[in-house]
Formats: structure tokens, sequence, C-alpha cells
């Protein structure tokens, strides 16, 4: 499942806060990013945000 943010950084680094550290982060070339996070089950949850 992917999620798209206005504050991708923001919304990061309140999951990092709550001990979800984030599993890899890529920026594409036309400057969307996306950071994904594996929670405990396995479950790998997506966050995007436009450049």
């Amino acid at each position: 499942m992917s999620v798209h943010l206005f504050d991708l950084d923001a919304r990061v680094a309140e999951i990092a806060a709550r001990g979800l550290e984030p599993h890899a982060r890529e920026t594409y070339a036309n400057g969307v990013r996306k950071t994904t996070c594996r929670e405990p089950d396995g479950n790998v949850i997506g966050f995007g945000s436009a450049p």
C-alpha cells in the first residue's frame, strides 16, 4: 500500500518517533520521493510526496 502525503519528511519523522524506521528511500527523476517502512509482521507501507 502507498499513501501520498503533502509533508513526507514530517510524517516519516512521526513514524520514526514511534519506533518504525524507514526501510528504503527513493527519489525519482521527476522529483517524486518515496519512503517505505516494513512493520513487524513484514508488511511494507509506502509513503510518497510530489516534488
